[in-house]
């Protein structure tokens, strides 16, 4: 089923940082965003090998829990944990599939110390190649220490 396009902002409506933005147009901006973000996931798990399919689900994974059983476990005290993140069922397979002992419970975090995680590059736009590889950038809250920000390194 195809969605309808997003509804275009007229040209008086253009956006202005000195007047604001209103919410109506934040939310068109917003579902324009994870539209294009969703199409072009589609569009790089169809061009992937089931195991680089595996690794793409699983890293949202990786960096919301810090489990002792997975790839990038440094140790307990290494920032998780991403708002509103919920891992797709391929995903805990995935994990699954990689540690026959891993079990996924769901943890209320108290404080979200990454902010968000994100695919740049080529990778899911005409300009993907063969040869594209993954350029993954990771927002993390401002708050954390120099050991923290070395120990998310430390997981690549």
């Amino acid at each position: 089923m195809r969605r309808p396009p997003a509804k275009a902002m007229p040209e008086s409506r253009a956006i202005s940082f000195d007047e604001g933005i209103s919410r109506k147009d934040l939310k068109i901006i917003r579902q324009r965003f994870q539209r294009l973000h969703r199409e072009r996931l589609r569009r790089i798990l169809g061009e992937l090998r089931p195991t680089q399919q595996d690794l793409l689900q699983l890293l949202p994974l990786l960096f919301h829990i810090n489990h002792p059983v997975l790839p990038g476990y440094i140790n307990s005290k290494v920032p998780a944990g991403i708002p509103d993140f919920s891992p797709s069922r391929k995903a805990l397979e995935a994990a699954h599939h990689l540690n026959r002992s891993f079990d996924y419970k769901k943890r209320a975090h108290r404080v979200f110390h990454i902010l968000g995680l994100y695919l740049m590059g080529s990778i899911g736009t005409i300009g993907q190649s063969s040869g594209s590889d993954f350029d993954l950038w990771l927002c993390h809250a401002p708050s954390l220490s120099e050991k923290q920000r070395q120990n998310l390194q430390k997981k690549d």
